[in-house]
C-alpha cells in the first residue's frame, strides 16, 4: 500500500471499525433493546462507533502534518470538534456545570461527603484530560495560534450546555480556563516551558473558577480537598506534557511544523 497516504491509513482502520460498530449495533438493538440513557453511552457498539469516528475524525489533522502545512487553524479545527465528540461520550462525567458537589459537607471523622469527593475528583481529572489532549497533540506538531484553546474549551462546553446540563454560566468558566491557558502558551517561547505552563495553569483557573462559584453559597469542602482538586487537575496537565515530550521532535515555532 505505497501508493495509499500513510497519514489517511488509521482511517481504513476507524471505517472498518465504525462499520463494524454499526452492524453490531443492530444486532444489539434487536436482541437487547434500544439504550436510552447513560447505557447508550456505554454500550459497546456505540464505543467503536465512536472510536471509528475519532480515528476518522483526525484523518485532517495527520494529513496535513504530513503535507508540512505551516497554517495549524485546520488542526485546531479538527481539535474543537474532536474534543466535543469525547465531552459528549464522556458526559456522564462532566462534573463542572454542577456546584453543588463542592457545597456539600465533607467530615473525614464521619466519612461524610467521601462518596461526592471521591466521584467528583475522578469526573474532574477526566475532563482535565479530555480538555487538553486533542489540543496538546496540535501542539506537538504546530505552535498554537493565540486562543485555540479558549476556542476549544468554550466550545466543548458550550455544546454540552446545549444539550445536556443547560447551565450556560459554567460556559464561563471553560472560556477562563482556555484564556489562562492560551496566556500562558504566549508568555514563553521554548516549547517546553509555555506548554508545561499553560497545562498547568489552564486547568487550574478552570477548576479554580468553578470553586469560586461554588463558594457564592457556602463551600462544604475544606482547604485540604479545595487546594487538592487545583493541584490533581494541573498535575494531570503536567503528566500529558511530560508523556507528549517523551520521545517527541522539538516543537514548532510560529509558522513551523516540528
Amino acid at each position: 500500500m505505497d501508493w495509499f497516504p500513510q497519514s489517511h491509513r488509521p482511517a481504513l482502520f476507524g471505517l472498518g471499525l465504525f462499520g463494524l460498530g454499526g452492524v453490531g449495533d443492530g444486532v444489539w438493538h434487536t436482541a437487547f433493546g434500544i439504550e436510552v440513557g447513560i447505557d447508550a453511552l456505554l454500550s459497546p457498539t456505540h464505543l467503536m462507533l465512536f472510536a471509528g469516528a475519532l480515528l476518522i475524525l483526525w484523518t485532517p489533522v495527520r494529513s496535513s502534518a504530513e503535507r508540512g502545512d505551516h497554517n495549524p487553524w485546520l488542526a485546531v479545527g479538527t481539535a474543537i470538534v474532536a474534543t466535543a465528540l469525547i465531552v459528549f461520550f464522556v458526559q456522564y462525567l462532566w462534573y463542572l456545570p454542577y456546584p453543588y458537589f463542592a457545597r456539600q459537607t465533607f467530615d473525614a471523622g464521619t466519612g461524610a461527603g467521601r462518596g461526592a469527593v471521591q466521584q467528583f475528583f475522578g469526573g474532574a481529572a477526566v475532563a482535565t484530560l479530555v480538555l487538553l489532549g486533542p489540543l496538546l497533540l496540535v501542539a506537538g506538531r504546530w505552535r498554537l495560534p493565540f486562543g485555540a484553546a479558549t476556542l476549544v474549551w468554550m466550545t466543548a462546553q458550550t455544546l454540552e450546555s446545549l444539550a445536556f446540563s443547560q447551565e450556560y454560566w459554567a460556559i464561563g468558566l471553560a472560556a477562563a480556563g482556555g484564556l489562562a491557558f492560551d496566556l500562558a502558551y504566549l508568555a514563553f517561547r521554548r516549547w517546553w516551558w509555555n506548554l508545561l505552563s499553560a497545562a498547568m495553569i489552564g486547568p487550574l483557573v478552570l477548576w479554580a473558577s468553578y470553586l469560586l462559584v461554588a463558594s457564592r453559597e457556602s463551600l462544604g469542602w475544606p482547604p485540604e480537598i479545595s487546594g487538592g482538586l487545583l493541584f490533581v487537575t494541573a498535575f494531570c496537565g503536567a503528566g500529558l506534557v511530560l508523556l507528549q515530550r517523551s520521545g517527541a521532535n522539538p516543537a514548532p515555532t510560529d509558522g513551523e511544523t516540528a
